[in-house]
């Protein structure tokens, strides 16, 4: 089969057209992260004072200046790009925020052609290690078009760019990069504070590895990765230090006051997250029709339990242990936070950097399974196609209170713009794509 018809670049293609086509542009909290970019960049500083009124997702610590509320990562690793394009044609309104195309083509640079890419090398690796031709297929329409963070890739939420982090430090883990599994763990931290909760398996990766190593070369390696991760941590330091008073202080204590009447989303993290998780919260989460993953990637729940229990898969030691303990830690650390349902979201965004990493187990899952396990995967996949389909030619924010299926149909009933239309009916040719590949009784091999 020629290169470019391997599944994962038929489907990375796919995607590119289709969230080229019609994106979304995600409100305040993108914004928020606009706002420290535009003031990093022309102002030199991290104060947003004069760009507060873009967002509402602020904190105004003691020292009286406005600041990003967010993990700073997106915009720190986005602010050279910014500075250039600033300067080439400044494409910020000082009253509205920034333009739909800058929104967009920083999304594009740093998130979409990334995840794309990173995407088809890690499915066509596991390709080469045996999957079928319908795994891989099965694996890319999970990864592309059939999970939360995949939803997120088109706008700056930092939640897509954080799944790329977590899919970096995999394949550094794997090929026990050392330096690198430092340098994306710390961007992935910078990122998105959830992402501190895959140092565990992390750590169980690093001395499953080297468990028969000298100690010396141990201490060399845990050298290697502290060096990886200097930069990210000098960047930790500096700007959490600078604008909190503390590299152990974060944004969370001195949120917007409208967060705390909303629900206690603002405070110290002892006052917003508990110690265990609610069980209704979990049950939301797994099964809920407003944020849960069986409304929203129900492959899902049969990927990660094959993946445990399952003796005849065959799951690369790194991926299992990041995609799957990292699933259950995100899942508690999600259910214990007071604002769980992650606000307007078209599913469970606190949770999914870890999804992607979920998809690509898919392939090696996919071929030891008997065959109405394979025909309902593919059910599954398909109907959270259905849905990333019905958010793009939408909107990505959501109901906090009504059912994600019955909010994203609801539109149906009025007329779409064309751009909208057309995405819609762009999922709907990967379905059709995706339906020619379904096998009737068995795996199809290369």
């Amino acid at each position: 089969m020629p290169s470019w018809k391997r599944p994962a670049k038929v489907f990375a293609a796919s995607f590119l057209l289709l969230f080229t086509l019609n994106w979304q542009e995600g409100g305040t909290n993108p914004n928020s992260r606009f706002a420290a970019m535009r003031a990093m960049a022309v102002d030199g500083r991290f104060e947003i004072d004069a760009y507060k009124d873009w967002t509402i997702d602020w904190a105004k610590p003691k020292n009286g200046h406005y600041y990003s509320n967010k993990a700073p990562g997106a915009a720190l690793i986005a602010v050279p790009v910014a500075a250039v394009l600033e300067k080439i044609a400044p494409l910020n309104d000082l009253t509205t925020g920034p333009s739909r195309w800058y929104k967009f083509l920083l999304s594009w640079i740093f998130q979409i052609v990334p995840f794309l890419v990173i995407g088809v090398f890690l499915l066509e690796k596991a390709a080469e290690e045996g999957a079928s031709r319908t795994a891989e297929m099965f694996a890319a329409l999970a990864l592309f078009f059939g999970n939360t963070a995949s939803y997120f890739m088109p706008t700056y939420f930092g939640h897509g760019l954080a799944a790329i982090f977590a899919l970096l430090l995999y394949w550094a883990l794997r090929t026990r990069n050392y330096s690198l599994a430092g340098l994306f763990f710390g961007w992935g931290l910078l990122t998105d504070y959830g992402f501190a909760l895959l140092a565990l398996p992390s750590v169980i990766i690093f001395f499953l590895q080297n468990r028969r190593t000298p100690r010396g070369r141990i201490m060399r390696k845990m050298l290697s990765v502290m060096l990886g991760g200097l930069f990210p941590g000098f960047l930790w330091v500096l700007y959490h230090t600078h604008c909190f008073g503390s590299p152990f202080s974060i944004s969370q204590n001195y949120q917007n006051p409208v967060f705390l009447k909303e629900g206690g989303q603002s405070g110290s993290l002892s006052s917003v997250i508990e110690v265990f998780p609610s069980p209704t919260v979990v049950l939301q989460l797994l099964f809920g029709s407003k944020r849960g993953i069986l409304f929203t990637q129900p492959w899902m729940l049969l990927v990660i339990p094959i993946g445990i229990f399952s003796r005849s898969v065959r799951i690369p030691m790194e991926l299992r242990w990041l995609g799957i303990l990292g699933f259950f830690e995100l899942l508690w650390m999600n259910a214990s936070f007071s604002g769980w349902h992650g606000g307007g979201s078209a599913g469970p965004r606190y949770m999914c950097l870890v999804f992607p990493l979920i998809a690509l187990m898919a392939i090696y899952v996919y071929d030891a399974q008997k065959p109405w396990v394979r025909r309902t995967l593919w059910v599954m996949v398909l109907c959270s196609t259905v849905l990333g389909g019905l958010i793009y030619s939408g909107e990505i924010m959501a109901s906090e209170v009504i059912p994600l299926w019955t909010f994203y149909l609801k539109p149906l009933s009025i007329k779409f713009p064309s751009a909208s239309w057309a995405a819609f009916l762009g999922f709907l040719g990967i379905l059709l794509i995706a339906k020619r590949m379904i096998p009737r009784d068995g795996p199809s091999i290369s």
